[in-house]
């Protein structure tokens, strides 16, 4: 998969800032904390409690890097109280005025 190598040649920036994860589904809204780990061009690793389905997609925001974007979970490993996921930007991110 040739977009796949690229994704995984892009520089990353380590970072530890919060990040929110927002949802709706049928038994109501949730929202969840991470903290971020890296950063790339078009997805970001973090940490969390939470063990997270491939393919899952999610809003986040980690207003600290104003970042505000549709997220897709390209993998999720680690102990259920350290789990390290990682995702892949969808709607490119949106900055605050």
């Amino acid at each position: 998969m040739a977009n796949e190598q690229d994704r995984r040649a892009s520089a990353r920036q380590t970072e530890d800032c919060s990040i929110y994860f927002f949802g709706e589904g049928s038994q109501g809204t949730w929202q969840l904390r991470g903290v971020v780990s890296d950063v790339s061009g078009d997805g970001l690793g973090f940490r969390s409690q939470h063990k997270w389905d491939v393919g899952t997609i999610l809003w986040c925001a980690v207003p600290s890097k104003a970042i505000y974007s549709r997220a897709m979970v390209c993998h999720c490993t680690g102990r259920p109280w350290d789990r390290k996921t990682g995702v892949r930007l969808l709607a490119g991110t949106l900055a605050r005025d």
